[in-house]
């Protein structure tokens, strides 16, 4: 049977390296490619043992459902933030926001939007895991620079016009989005500091 025999264990709790490592990489890049051209529609325990080459008892012990799956899925996306160092606010921003850029491609518009749509609670968890985790290394440049502005206002400066490219628009933000969305949150900073807000919170 396929049933799990036993609870599956929490989902971001692998190993490093090793053979629970490599089955972990091949079931979530399969899903990842089945969610990003079909959507969740097309997210079956068959199909998806069948693309990652990992059998559907094995898939059931570690995730226990599909649910599981996505929401490891959604919780690998979050993984690999880093705090740039580019010496400048400008450069900071610049770079946060080109990883987004980048990693809304193709794939990623789809992926985004069928993680959105997943209706499981654990998956939303994740994302918002994710988000909280991009806002807090925000708030660590904007810190870094001494710039007094809430992380949450940026955030939605720099992010917003490229998902509404991204996912409105069906478009990968391009360099000129990238340079518009920071243009836009030095000038929001600039406003708020001339203002005199407070300090910048994560």
């Amino acid at each position: 049977m396929d049933s799990p025999d036993q609870s599956p264990a929490p989902v971001g709790t692998v190993r490093p390296g090793g053979r629970t490592s490599r089955t972990r990489d091949a079931v979530l890049a399969a899903a990842r490619r089945i969610l990003a051209s079909e959507g969740a529609a097309g997210m079956t325990m068959e199909r998806l043992a069948r693309a990652s080459g990992v059998h559907r008892t094995s898939i059931y012990r570690r995730w226990g459902t599909l649910a599981g799956v996505v929401a490891d899925l959604a919780a690998q996306v979050g993984e690999g933030l880093d705090h740039p160092e580019t010496g400048t606010l400008e450069g900071d921003l610049r770079a946060l926001t080109d990883q987004l850029a980048s990693w809304l491609d193709g794939d990623g518009r789809a992926l985004v939007r069928a993680l959105l749509a997943w209706p499981d609670p654990d998956v939303r968890a994740h994302l918002d895991a994710f988000w909280s985790g991009r806002r807090r290394i925000l708030a660590e440049v904007l810190g870094a620079h001494g710039a007094a502005v809430e992380a949450e206002m940026v955030a939605r400066v720099l992010a917003g016009a490229l998902y509404y490219q991204a996912l409105l628009e069906d478009e990968q933000p391009d360099a000129a989005a990238v340079q518009s969305a920071v243009d836009a949150a030095v000038a929001l900073i600039d406003a708020r500091e001339t203002q005199g807000a407070g300090p910048c919170a994560p």
